[in-house]
């Protein structure tokens, strides 16, 4: 399946998210990477296949859509809002002062996972926390919504489920 015709069926998909992931994945040809966690509940299993569900569409520092493209925080609203989850918006400051804080050892699949600078106490950085030390997240400029490793230790865990 073109790329094209995988992104468009996303967004048809969008707001079907009773599909099962198992079926989602076939439909949108993406296999969840095995290094990622089985989600605590279902809820959260909902939440893990919507995240999957939009791998590859491209980071877009003003897209809120996957039609244009997602930055980290509109990503994060957009996969919570199509699980019938409100995150008050596509900015993590919100997201992050909306949210239970937790630790990371009682992050789980489903969670939020928010990054900051030390020095500002910023929050500038945002995904969905997949366990085992994954997040599906949209990145930067030139890359995609993909599956990633948390890449730094200045995170902060929050719950919405």
């Amino acid at each position: 399946m073109a790329n094209s015709s995988k992104r468009a069926l996303r967004e048809r998909l969008g707001a079907a998210i009773c599909l099962p992931a198992a079926l989602c994945s076939v439909l949108l040809g993406i296999v969840p990477p095995p290094a990622a966690a089985k989600p605590s509940g279902s809820l959260a299993a909902q939440v893990m296949a919507i995240a999957a569900s939009y791998q590859g569409v491209p980071y877009v520092a003003t897209g809120y859509t996957p039609a244009q493209g997602f930055n980290c925080s509109s990503y994060t609203q957009w996969v919570y809002q199509r699980a019938g989850i409100d995150l008050g918006g596509a900015y993590t400051v919100t997201q992050y002062s909306r949210a239970r804080k937790i630790t990371k050892a009682e992050a789980k699949p489903g969670d939020l996972v928010f990054f900051y600078n030390y020095p500002n106490n910023f929050i500038g950085h945002v995904g969905i926390y997949a366990g085992n030390g994954m997040m599906w997240h949209a990145p930067r400029t030139g890359r995609v919504v993909s599956l990633d490793q948390v890449y730094s230790s200045k995170v902060l865990y929050a719950r919405v489920l």
